[in-house]
């Protein structure tokens, strides 16, 4: 199925402006229709969600993702395989800049301001790699496969 805006993702799902896009998948806002709400979803391309170690490990990834609880990781909504075979991830649709955005806008930052955003990525980075899986004894740390300015965001929230 070609993805486009107005296309929809089984009955739950329908997708508007492509976000960004990637060797992996392109990331559209979307509307969750059930709750009526606005909605990050990561599509996989075609081409790759028809290797079975691809979604398996797209999967196993997804469901540890979701695990993860933390004020600086965004949170998994949900993620499976649509009728059509598309392999998707829902997450809460974020409203800010990418770090690279903010480098580009601003120039270089004071140290004190970098150092507290590299702090809280670090403390997301540090929960994904303590990640135990349930039912394990010993943790399997999440490691980011592709760390860099354009996927970190940068928010305020109500606590800062």
């Amino acid at each position: 199925m070609a993805l486009q805006t107005g296309s929809k993702i089984g009955d739950r799902y329908e997708l508007g402006e492509l976000l960004g896009a990637g060797g992996y998948g392109s990331v559209y806002r979307a509307r969750q229709l059930n709750m009526d709400r606005d909605v990050a979803i990561k599509v996989i391309l075609p081409q790759l969600a028809n290797q079975n170690a691809v979604v398996q490990r797209f999967l196993r990834e997804a469901k540890a993702v979701a695990a993860l609880k933390n004020p600086h990781i965004v949170p998994v909504i949900d993620f499976g395989r649509a009728d059509d075979d598309t392999l998707f991830l829902v997450m809460e649709l974020l409203h800010g800049r990418t770090l690279k955005a903010v480098f580009a806008a601003e120039g270089p930052l004071e140290p004190a301001r970098l150092a507290g955003l590299l702090a809280q990525v670090c403390e997301a980075l540090a929960e994904a790699h303590h990640y135990t899986p349930p039912g394990a004894s010993e943790p399997s740390p999440i490691v980011h496969r592709d760390l860099k300015p354009e996927n970190v965001w940068v928010a305020t929230t109500r606590t800062g």
